[in-house]
């Protein structure tokens, strides 16, 4: 029989898991471990990190701070236009700044090749160069699988 204090910490750590859980509500999809440091998306990411949610939490996030549209690299199968989200794609390298925003989605901020859905098409199979984005910082992480930049 394991002794009181073996039982002591599984209590605490399952405490832990249960607040780190409550804490990721309610975007649990695009949830990583705390022991990921805020970089889970960098250590793995593929189509199973956002399913939608990130575009319904840019278009939250884009109501609140009153942004009528952005540029935009999302990673998905359907057109953002769907969820009314006005944008213009952003297809990597030097963001527009005269357009004043810029959603990324964490798939492609992180490098990883794939076509493009927009209200055009798709574009060709390509990774985007998001280098020009590193200095900045995000000012929102929408559903955490998605970054939001202001450019001016």
């Amino acid at each position: 029989m394991p002794s009181p204090h073996w039982a002591r910490v599984a209590v605490i750590l399952v405490g832990i898991e249960a607040a780190e859980c409550a804490i990721a509500t309610p975007w649990q999809l695009s949830f990583f471990n705390v022991l990921a440091a805020g970089h889970g998306d960098r250590i793995v990411n593929d189509s199973n990190v956002d399913w939608g949610q990130g575009l319904i939490a840019l278009r939250r996030e884009m109501k609140s701070r009153g942004i009528e549209q952005v540029q935009l690299a999302y990673h998905g199968s359907l057109d953002p236009a769907e969820y009314g989200i006005s944008y213009r794609p952003y297809l990597g390298g030097r963001p527009d700044t005269s357009r004043g925003w810029l959603a990324v989605s964490s798939y492609y901020y992180v490098g990883l090749p794939q076509r493009m859905v927009t209200s055009g098409g798709e574009t060709p199979f390509q990774a985007l160069d998001v280098g020009p984005l590193r200095s900045l910082a995000p000012v929102a992480r929408p559903a955490r699988c998605m970054y939001l930049f202001r450019l001016r």
